[in-house]
Formats: structure tokens, sequence, C-alpha cells
């Protein structure tokens, strides 16, 4: 699997441009910063004198802090880039996923492997981090789909206090489940959306259904089932392999699965230990 991923991109060829890119671009930063001192050295008596650089909406004196900065920025853009390309993210629940892309926007520590113990910051870009990190995601792989499956039940089973009669069992999915606050649209005749903080949620589940099928991850950034949403008609109605849809304006979601063997499948990995004993006799 690992070479399979590797293959889809020249991700040897983009770590390797990024290593010889980015020491060019510290330099360029300093010699700003050199002749911008230069400069203001010239205009002494004007204090209103002064330069600097703006880059992605953020301001940075043209020194070495700067640099440090700046390289920052963009490593984390670029593992953003090179995550998305490797579809590591459908591999992880969705919480993974949340996390992995915070670290990618901003200072924040991302693990990459469920069982390391080196430090746990944003790697180097180098060909061989990119092997070794695909290697740490493939190898904790099942882990993932087991934590994916028990997020994605606790996120999609009907809570006890539902007021939807095809959610009256609170231990299981049924093969139609109603969700709040699941779609929006953004005036009176656009297309419906997911809504953006429960847009993970949609393809967590739909990433589990393919794998349960045992077709692996499926292509695209966001998956079958958010592609349909997000091009549904005016009615909201929409299917994939695995799901047949309705939107509503209020913003709830009307979902059946149609593979029952599959929904059958994910309760029992994912509820049979929380049944009540009354349930499982």
């Amino acid at each position: 699997m690992t070479n399979h991923l590797i293959s889809r991109i020249p991700a040897e060829t983009m770590a390797r441009v990024y290593q010889e890119t980015l020491p060019k671009i510290q330099a360029s930063v300093l010699t700003i910063g050199e002749c911008c001192q230069t400069l203001q050295q010239a205009f002494d008596d004007s204090h209103n004198f002064h330069l600097d650089l703006e880059l992605h909406h953020a301001r940075y004196a043209c020194d070495q802090e700067a640099c440090d900065a700046i390289a920052d920025r963009f490593k984390r853009a670029a593992w953003g880039a090179l995550i998305n390309k490797l579809g590591i993210r459908k591999l992880m629940s969705s919480k993974r996923a949340a996390e992995l892309d915070a670290a990618t926007c901003r200072q924040q520590r991302w693990r990459y492997r469920s069982d390391e113990t080196q430090d746990d910051a944003l790697p180097e870009i180098t060909p061989e981090t990119l092997y070794d990190v695909l290697a740490g995601m493939v190898s904790s792989a099942d882990e993932f789909m087991h934590e994916a499956i028990h997020e994605e039940y606790d996120f999609w089973k009907p809570a006890e206090t539902t007021p939807y009669k095809t959610n009256s069992d609170p231990f299981v999915l049924g093969r139609k489940v109603v969700k709040q606050w699941m779609v929006e649209r953004g005036g009176a005749n656009s297309r419906f959306s997911p809504v953006y903080a429960n847009r993970r949620h949609l393809i967590a589940l739909d990433n589990i259904f393919h794998r349960l099928d045992g077709q692996g991850v499926p292509e695209g950034y966001a998956g079958p089932l958010v592609d349909a949403i997000n091009t549904c008609g005016a009615d909201g109605q929409g299917e994939t392999e695995f799901f047949r849809f309705r939107c509503f304006k209020n913003g709830n979601l009307h979902l059946w699965f149609k593979r029952l063997d599959l929904l059958e499948e994910f309760n029992t990995l994912a509820g049979r230990n929380r049944l009540p004993a009354a349930k499982t006799a």
C-alpha cells in the first residue's frame, strides 16, 4: 500500500525540490534584510522609514528569526499539500484528521505514528521521511479503522431523546438515520452543501463503508457522498453506491444505508460491546 500511494505522485521529487528551494528562499530573505538595513541607515533621520516583508497577510522583519518563521510556515503548507495528494487523511478517523489539519495550519504537534517515541513535531520533508510517515500510517491502518468506526458509530447513532421515529433504537444504526445540522444552503436558489463542521463525518463514514466492502479508500479529496450532496438538485435528493440521502432546508439530512450487510457489520464492530444485556440476549 505504501508503494501504491507513493507512486501516485512524484513524492521524492517534491521533497527534493523543497529541500533545495527553501534555503534559497531563506537566503533571499536575509539579502532583502541587508538591503533594507542599508536603506534605513541612509534614511536614519526619517523615523517613519521602515521596511519589512509581507507574506500571506503576515509581516516579517527580514532577519534570521523571520527566516525560521517563514520556513516553519512553508513546511506546514508543504506537508498539507503532500498529505492531500498521498491520501493519508482518508486512513484516519475524523478526529485524527482534524488534528492533522490543525497541525498543518498552525504550530501544533502531530503524532504520525501510534507507537512513536520520538519528538512528535512535524518532521522535516525528505524522501526518507515520506516513506517513514507512510509506513507508519499503513502499519496503523487497522487501528485507525477501529477508531473511525467507533467514532462514527457514536456520532451517527440516535440519541435516546431523538424525536425521529426512524432513530428509535439508541443502540444500533438502522437502515435510515436522521441527523440535524448536517447540510446548508447559501440562498433560496443555491445548492445544498455539507455543514463544514460535520463534513468530516460524512467523509469518514463513506471511507468506512468503502473499506468494509474491500474497496479501499475512494478517490478524490472528499469522496462520493460529499460530492453527491454538493451536486444534488433543488429537491436535495441523491445517492451513491452505499447511501441514499435527502437534504432539507432546516439542515437535516436523511440518510439511508443501501448495503444492509455492511451496516450489520458496522454495528457489530462498533456497538456489540456496548449493548445492554437485554439487547444481546
